[in-house]
């Protein structure tokens, strides 16, 4: 998978296996490449392209923009609405889909029984199982302790639902130790799921086979 923007000189081949860093030292060019991420990701203004085997990616659809890690939430709305679509397509084996109807019926009589006691004329709509998820707070239970695990709770869960491809952290170096950036190098290597880290200034060693660019003050690629 490549990046290929205005703000850098060469495409930025991101890989799968590894972090990959992109430092950008010049603080105007770091907040101008960051903001236009953020456009992308809701008009796709082609200022920044992501390409796969030549192929154009949609940022919206394939990458997610992480400024805050603390704010990760593998519960959020996208995920439990593709969870709950994959939970329905599961049901239809032979087992689930005969209590399926038995639990419909159930319902249905339990619903008209209402409707036919209430002083009011009520109608009802179809059974809507989605909603019925969420009446029942049906989420999934994460076991996170630190950060650095919510992390990749995050991203395995979101890569398995969603279908995200890329993760763009900014500055993530403010909130990870280096053992903690090797843990999560760890998983990666295991998964095919990349991650992409901007930062405007680097002050660690480097992880071992991180695939690294540097864009100093002056804007000259290193």
């Amino acid at each position: 998978m490549n990046i290929i923007s205005e703000y850098f000189d060469n495409s930025f081949e991101l890989k799968s296996e590894v972090i990959n860093t992109l430092v950008i030292e010049n603080r105007e060019l770091f907040i101008s490449f960051i903001k236009q991420l953020h456009i992308e990701m809701s008009t796709e203004e082609d200022k920044i392209i992501l390409q796969d085997d030549l192929i154009e990616l949609s940022f919206k659809k394939y990458a997610e923009l992480i400024i805050d890690p603390f704010t990760l939430d593998p519960n959020n709305a996208k995920n439990l609405k593709k969870l709950y679509e994959k939970i329905i397509d599961n049901s239809s084996n032979e087992e689930l889909y005969e209590k399926r109807l038995v639990f419909e019926n159930i319902l249905k009589d339990y619903i008209e029984e209402i409707v036919f006691l209430s002083d009011y004329e009520l109608i009802y709509d179809s059974l809507d199982y989605q909603n019925i998820f969420k009446a029942v707070n049906l989420h999934i239970n994460t076991e996170a302790n630190n950060l650095t695990s919510m992390i990749i709770d995050y991203i395995r869960i979101s890569s398995d639902l969603t279908g995200t491809k890329l993760f763009i952290f900014v500055n993530l170096d403010n909130f990870l130790t280096d053992a903690d950036l090797i843990e999560l190098q760890n998983f990666i290597c295991y998964n095919n799921i990349i991650v992409f880290c901007l930062q405007n200034q680097l002050k660690r060693e480097l992880i071992k086979n991180e695939n690294l660019r540097i864009i100093d003050e002056d804007l000259c690629e290193i």
